[in-house]
């Protein structure tokens, strides 16, 4: 076995490391900053061309430079500490069991079946280089210093870094700085410049972070503490004490002629495995010696080209044309130098690691294959690889031996690389939701290998939005919208998300105009006790408080009585507006004349203690020496009877439904709900209309009662609150509650603009998960809600979701197409409904 060790010259070279300074060992020192990302999706043109142009400006800043590295680096997710973090919140109870247990299946299921990674973006540049001219007096110390360096080292002796050294670039950094501000950048901590550099001599996702760091700073040419054996010169073998790792590195080799929209980064994030980009570069001299002057290279391609033009004249060759086309290329950049456009020279390199051979070969062949049809031509570089691991660390610079896989671009076809951009969606703390779909076509059903494909984990914990002091949030409403056409996921997606807030301290409420729940619950719990499994899901299920509003029922008669848990004001406004759903009140005005004073008069007996309600404001007027009023009294009697308005009209012999418990579940037995808001209200359409109201009004009190703690309402089929002015009221008041209260209104409905016809607000919600829709124009409309561009090419992200597929915008203003994991199995025959939404999911 050849080994190479860090004694050599492919080992540590830097001298000292102070905050964000390298200093190395021939004098020179580097400046090294972490840029924060712009997060973008796949289909927003506008947001790409203004990170390019940010960058292209930001680079025109730095030309004085000369040299600069861009770096993108996958760093470990860090999973544990996130759960570690949000396991704080969980509720103490019966549920708390089942909280670990998801943390736990999806720990497994994330950081064992993948190599999950964060990534994170450098660039590097010189503050002091032999390349750069200083003072003279400057230039003598330096040599002498650097000299003496040597020799003492020659001699076999460690010299010692002057300390304080880095003083003297505070002014330095402060005016590169202004320069790179553009962009939001971050210096680095001295303990974070060691792990960067570090790092280049893992190429791992795996290891002892801190042994690492303990390391380096103990010594610093520990730094470069690794061995490197070459014998299979395809790739490298590191050896260090995180273990054994192959390494490749496949440098560009050829750039496209058009680098419009080549966007090599946002390509890199697609991959689904950890790739590294060192994107060494210096902005190309067109004056002076030969030493990385383009104009003079260009000159020597062109009379290259001339006589190689001439060859294949006299031959006849069919080389012509391509000779004809480089040398067109060479002569629209002498032209483009002519014009002082910045040019750049560039050497990109992708690294791909792995601990299995076979894997790593199947990763660059996956790589190659990948950019290939990006129209980004990668060479193997089998007898390179030495000389790309020594050249790829921050403190290099191109010289003029660099001659392979150096490309010559101007700088705004150098910016169409999209560097700096990654895609991300949720919270950084949160229960495992789903994952990023970084494609645009459809997967025809199978989200199963959509899942599979990606390796961008999506985080959600629905009590963060109201919080303050969150860097990068765009809102703080609470409220979330969950829209989309029966069977694509929506049941599915809101069960599952109301199942992780109930695991935390917060108090839900969720409100099921079907009646579906309850029943299922029962049967999986039923099937969990016969079989003896899951007693965590057991515990969380029976820890439910199951609630059904049946009429038939005497104990349920009146419970969501106006004036049984309303005040006299609000009381009336429900009474009268309830009342508007079941009669013409502009025909019954005398009825309207007589009803309003007995609503007052009878909230009082309440409040006073006396055993009343609206029923008994019916019965009174039953008496009326009007006929018109004792006719309508009578009616409205007579549509009480046996009908799902007993719930809502009583006479005070019930208190009102009590929701003390932690979770609760409510459901209506015998609501009548229209298939859709189009069709036409049936009467008992209306009096489900009605109970709807107050429930609606039931979940505002709910919400207000204490604000110290979290509730969260989930009311499902909510757009039939909205086919009413009075409804739509209704709704918007449980949004007020909101982040003054700590309550999170989830609102399920078909359309996404069935949440802001009160007002037509752009903003009615902080969070939206859209599922398709095939009304006209849907895509549209979703689309305008999440503030995304309406193109082509949205349009398509938008209509060729799958099941089990929605476009997620979170409360920072981000959009991605996400595909929600059930986790688990038994949450599939959990969420089960009528409808077989979402059976196979888990």
């Amino acid at each position: 076995m050849s080994l190479i060790n860090n004694d050599m010259l492919l080992g540590n070279d830097i001298a000292d490391i102070q905050d964000n300074l390298l200093l190395k060992k021939d004098g020179s020192v580097f400046a090294l900053y972490e840029i924060k990302p712009f997060v973008i999706n796949k289909v927003d043109r506008k947001k790409q061309e203004t990170a390019k142009e940010a960058v292209a400006a930001m680079l025109e800043n730095i030309k004085p430079y000369v040299d600069f590295d861009i770096v993108m680096l996958p760093f470990s997710k860090e999973l544990e500490s996130r759960y570690i973090r949000l396991a704080k919140d969980f509720a103490h109870d019966e549920t708390e069991d089942l909280a670990y247990t998801i943390l736990d299946k999806s720990f497994e299921k994330l950081m064992y079946q993948q190599e999950l990674c964060d990534y994170h973006y450098f660039m590097s540049v010189p503050l002091k280089s032999l390349n750069v001219s200083v003072d003279l007096k400057t230039v003598l110390k330096d040599s002498v210093t650097t000299s003496a360096a040597r020799m003492v080292e020659y001699l076999g002796f460690q010299s010692t870094v002057f300390e304080g050294w880095q003083k003297d670039y505070d002014l330095a950094k402060a005016e590169l700085e202004k320069q790179l501000d553009i962009l939001d950048i971050q210096a680095l901590s001295t303990m974070e410049t060691i792990f960067v550099n570090r790092y280049l001599y893992l190429r791992t996702l795996v290891f002892d972070k801190e042994h690492e760091l303990n390391l380096v700073d103990s010594y610093i040419d520990n730094l470069g503490d690794t061995s490197i054996c070459f014998d299979e010169l395809s790739v490298l073998e590191f050896h260090n004490d995180s273990g054994k790792n192959y390494v490749a590195f496949i440098p560009l080799a050829r750039s496209p002629e058009n680098m419009s929209y080549i966007h090599t980064f946002d390509e890199i994030l697609t991959l689904g495995f950890p790739v590294e980009v060192f994107t060494k570069a210096r902005f190309s001299k067109t004056k002076g010696l030969p030493n990385h002057n383009i104009r003079y290279k260009g000159r020597v391609s062109r009379a290259r080209l001339k006589n190689a033009q001439g060859e294949a004249a006299q031959a006849g060759s069919v080389g012509k044309k391509s000779i004809a086309r480089s040398k067109f290329l060479v002569e629209n950049m002498e032209q483009k130098i002519d014009d002082a456009v910045p040019m750049i020279s560039y050497l990109q390199t992708f690294v791909v690691f792995d601990s299995d051979y076979q894997f790593l070969l199947k990763k660059i062949d996956n790589l190659i294959k990948n950019l290939k049809n990006a129209h980004l031509a990668l060479s193997r570089a089998n007898a390179d690889q030495l000389y790309l691991f020594g050249k790829n660390k921050f403190g290099t610079l191109l010289s003029a031996s660099d001659k392979n896989f150096v490309q010559h671009v101007e700088l705004s076809a150098f910016a169409e690389n999209l560097f700096f951009v990654n895609q991300e969606v949720g919270q950084r703390t949160g229960f495992y939701l789903g994952k990023i779909d970084s494609r645009i076509k459809s997967w025809h059903s199978n989200y199963e290998e959509a899942l599979e494909a990606s390796d961008k984990p999506v985080f959600f914990n629905l009590f963060e939005a109201n919080k303050e002091g969150v860097d990068g949030k765009e809102t703080s409403n609470p409220h979330i919208q969950v829209s989309g056409d029966s069977g694509v996921g929506k049941t599915f997606l809101v069960s599952l998300i109301h199942l992780y807030s109930s695991l935390l301290k917060s108090q839900t409420l969720y409100i099921d105009p079907k009646a579906e729940k309850r029943k299922r619950y029962k049967e999986v719990l039923e099937e969990l006790e016969d079989e003896e499994r899951f007693p965590e899901l057991q515990r969380y299920i029976r820890s439910l408080n199951f609630v059904t509003l049946d009429s038939d029922d005497p104990k349920n008669i009146g419970v969501l009585d106006p004036l049984v848990f309303l005040k006299e004001t609000e009381a009336k406004d429900l009474i009268v507006s309830m009342l508007g759903e079941l009669l013409n009140m502009d025909n019954e005005k005398a009825f309207k004349i007589a009803l309003l004073p007995l609503i007052d008069k009878y909230s009082r007996k309440r409040w006073a203690g006396e055993q009343v309600g609206t029923l008994s404001i019916f019965k009174e007027l039953q008496q009326s020496e009007n006929i018109a009023v004792k006719e309508t009294a009578d009616l409205l009697i007579e549509e009480i009877k046996n009908s799902v308005l007993g719930l809502v009209f009583g006479e005070g012999q019930n208190p009102a439904v009590d929701l003390t418990a932690r979770n609760t579940i409510l459901e209506v037995a015998g609501l009548e709900l229209p298939a859709n808001e189009h069709v036409r209200l049936t009467d008992q359409n209306k009096k489900a209309l009605v109970i709807m109201y107050a429930l609606g009004r039931f979940c505002e009190e709910f919400g207000k009662r204490d604000y110290r703690k979290e509730t969260a309402i989930y009311i499902d089929e909510a757009w039939f609150m909205q086919v009413t002015s009075y409804g739509r009221a209704i709704v918007d008041k449980i949004k007020r509650v909101g982040r003054s209260q700590n309550n999170f209104l989830i609102f399920v409905s078909q359309e996404p603009d069935d949440s802001n016809r009160a007002n037509g607000e752009a903003n009615a919600f902080g969070t939206y998960f859209c599922f398709y829709n095939d009304a006209d124009k849907a895509d549209e409309k979703v689309l305008r809600r999440l503030k995304v561009d309406v193109t082509a090419e949205s349009k398509r992200w938008f209509n060729q979701m799958t099941k089990a597929q929605c476009l997620y915008k979170d409360t920072y203003g981000r959009v991605e197409r996400i595909t929600v994991d059930g986790l688990l199995p038994e949450f599939g025959e959990l969420f089960k409904t009528v409808e077989s939404e979402m059976e196979a999911i888990g």
